[in-house]
């Protein structure tokens, strides 16, 4: 499991904060102890809108690009933590390392609030808008269609 948004409540109780949350929270029985390291997100609102941008590309990569294959006799299938880093780095915000091999890998950026100011982190979004339309929209969208769809997704969440 990757990480799960929680919003805090007046009564103090903490609560999923998307659907895909409440999703991942599911699989946890009532009584369950669960471990979390808590961070307090910089900016919600921009944050649901970055998440939005990338699960809707992402949505679109599955619908239209989907392909079988195989490695190892298993079947390759998308990942959505693997798709929001391969996007990020086409965008231009990576940083080279080397393998056990001496292979370069490409790490994406983060857009955590440890790892980049609110300025770095809106240039991302806007690089990864433009990395969609050409590597996974191809031409199917405009920019303008992609900020309003993800807007209105924003407001229907």
């Amino acid at each position: 499991m990757s990480e799960i948004y929680l919003i805090k409540y007046g009564d103090g109780s903490f609560r999923p904060a998307t659907e895909e949350d409440v999703e991942a929270m599911r699989r946890f029985k009532v009584g369950t102890a669960v471990r979390c390291e808590v961070k307090e997100v910089r900016n919600w609102a921009f944050l649901k809108k970055t998440m939005v941008l990338f699960r809707e590309a992402y949505n679109f990569f599955c619908e239209h690009n989907l392909s079988t294959q195989t490695y190892l006799g298993q079947p390759v299938v998308p990942n959505k933590d693997r798709f929001r880093k391969d996007l990020t780095i086409l965008a231009g915000h990576y940083k080279p390392t080397f393998d056990i091999r001496g292979k370069v890998r490409l790490q994406a950026s983060s857009l955590s609030y440890a790892n980049c100011s609110q300025e770095k982190a809106e240039q991302i979004y806007q690089d990864v808008i433009t990395a969609a339309l050409k590597n996974v929209y191809r031409a199917n969208l405009s920019e303008q269609e992609l900020r309003d769809h993800v807007e209105n997704v924003l407001r229907f969440a």
